[in-house]
């Protein structure tokens, strides 16, 4: 039995119950390609080391050259994003059906984005980036909060919650 089979003396990354039952998740975003002629065990370490280290290195490039290597990089360009406000000041920009912004928590330890809107007189608030850091919906995954703003106001396609839909119709903007 090779090694990748046979558990780790400290256990695996996640617990024996939830890999037999559903299994384990993770978003991965495919960037290349990294083509080895020979089997990785056949290096020597110093090779199998320079290998990684150029394939990591071309990574990091390609998410420097297309902006994605943070998914709130651009919230500070975005006029629809007000910054470390509180739920109330936000409520209090809320109007009508379709208004929006994007803050960020002030009731949290870590950061954490919120998108507030209004949708049939009713005030929303939605966490936009989960527990493991990818900004998401309901449905789908983006490469930064302003991709999943930008793609539901220009296609008028509410985000659906647990609870509701909220539809972003009018950008409320931060008062500078």
């Amino acid at each position: 039995m090779s090694a990748f089979n046979i558990k780790p003396s400290g256990g695996w990354i996640h617990s024996d119950n939830l890999i037999a039952k559903q299994g384990a998740t993770y978003a991965v975003r495919y960037v290349g390609c990294l083509e080895v002629k020979v089997s990785m065990k056949t290096l020597d370490f110093k090779t199998r080391s320079s290998v990684i280290e150029n394939h990591l290195t071309s990574i990091v490039r390609f998410f420097q050259r297309n902006g994605e290597n943070d998914p709130i990089a651009d919230l500070e360009n975005e006029i629809w994003f007000h910054g470390r406000i509180s739920r109330g000041e936000a409520e209090n920009l809320l109007q009508k059906d379709g208004d929006f912004l994007v803050r960020e928590s002030t009731n949290t330890l870590e950061r954490q984005f919120v998108l507030s809107g209004m949708q049939d007189g009713n005030k929303k608030h939605l966490l936009l980036i989960d527990p493991e850091g990818v900004v998401r919906t309901k449905d789908r995954m983006f490469n930064s909060v302003s991709h999943l703003i930008q793609f539901h106001y220009e296609n008028a396609l509410p985000i659906i919650s647990a609870e509701s839909a909220l539809v972003l119709r009018n950008k409320i903007p931060r008062h500078c």
